[in-house]
């Protein structure tokens, strides 16, 4: 009886720090799958002429690594024509393709037009196309075509179970200097320019009219340039309680703990593995209306939204007047929301995926 050899899953980028591919392999890494993968180019463009055979699967999460190190247009659509390239030794190899469908194209972008052909080439080459909900299609429809014959679901799960004992509110605000008792909203993670620290707090400043005590809490790795952008947005009058310093997971459920709701202001935003972990922690979100998650979330007494365009802030800060000084009713249906896709059925479902891969046959493009 001959035994199959040992699959594996190059997956790009493979960011060793980021929570989320940790827990969608972990069912397929006790299966049998050999989880690897590199996070530049040079890397990927190696594994698809060297490593890759048939029954592996190559499988592209985040296309930032591709255009984001070019200095000039020419360099990044340059790099877009080696990464297509890399696709497609990998599939002539007998790799099938997976591409996960995380943004439109790479947050922050400086090469954005680079970034749409790297959808587009994995459109065309990708053997399935993951979307995290079923928004996504119509969502991308005026930027780009995800076929539909390939295209599956596979949600994003909540975070529970991931984070260690968190401490109370109460224990979580002495940790980090929010004063007690007082209305808080919070921006918790990497703090990015697209995720829009300077509307919280425009809004903010307009939402202590009504909350003098109002507190904001921004915390997360922050660059120099991003860093002296938002000193000088500091409002007067508001209360800030900052951390510009990479957050570690265990960290993480302290920051949330010491905030009564998260806003999530982001630009062009797909999917929010933000809003998810807030879920977990038991914390309710505002979120941007131009984003599919309102629809995928509108039922969801966590959830709220404000409108986007001219007069933002204003309508943000309606609602940070509303959820600030904290929701209880809304605080229990976030952490049952979180119970009922959990990092085990996203695990257990992507397995099926790569099974299915593995066992069938791509088609060529």
């Amino acid at each position: 009886m001959s035994l199959r050899r040992t699959s594996k899953v190059v997956v790009f980028p493979r960011w060793e720090q980021n929570p989320y591919l940790t827990l969608l392999t972990l069912a397929a890494e006790a299966d049998g799958w050999e989880i690897t993968g590199p996070t530049r180019l040079e890397g990927l463009e190696h594994a698809a002429e060297r490593e890759v055979r048939a029954g592996d699967v190559v499988h592209v999460h985040w296309t930032a690594p591709v255009t984001r190190p070019a200095l000039s247009r020419a360099e990044a659509h340059d790099r877009v024509d080696r990464f297509d390239e890399a696709v497609r030794r990998a599939q002539a190899a007998g790799a099938q393709v997976l591409w996960t469908v995380h943004n439109e194209i790479a947050h922050d972008s400086d090469w954005p037009d680079a970034e749409l052909r790297v959808a587009e080439v994995l459109a065309r080459r990708a053997d399935r196309i993951l979307q995290l909900h079923e928004h996504t299609r119509a969502h991308l429809a005026a930027a780009y075509d995800l076929p539909a014959e390939r295209l599956v679901t596979l949600p994003h799960s909540s975070y529970a179970g991931v984070y260690p004992e968190l401490p109370s509110r109460e224990e979580a605000r002495a940790a980090v200097g929010v004063p007690q008792g007082v209305p808080t909203v919070g921006l918790i993670g990497q703090l990015r320019p697209y995720k829009g620290v300077d509307l919280l707090l425009e809004a903010a400043a307009i939402a202590s009219r009504e909350l003098p005590d109002l507190t904001v809490v921004l915390a997360g790795r922050t660059s120099e340039e991003h860093l002296a952008e938002i000193d000088a947005l500091v409002p007067e009058g508001v209360r800030l309680v900052r951390h510009h310093e990479f957050l570690a997971d265990e960290e993480i459920g302290t920051w949330v703990q010491a905030c009564n709701v998260l806003a999530l202001p982001y630009r062009r935003i797909l999917n929010s593995g933000s809003a998810l972990m807030a879920a977990t922690l038991g914390r309710p979100v505002i979120l941007p209306e131009d984003t599919p998650l309102v629809r995928l979330y509108a039922d969801e007494p966590w959830c709220a939204s404000y409108a986007v365009g001219p007069g933002a802030a204003a309508r943000l800060a309606e609602q940070v007047v509303r959820l600030a000084p904290g929701d209880e009713g809304r605080e229990r249906a976030a952490r049952a929301f979180a119970q009922r896709y959990t990092p085990y059925d996203m695990a257990r479902d992507y397995l099926r995926v790569l099974d299915g891969l593995r066992d069938g046959r791509g088609e060529e493009r």
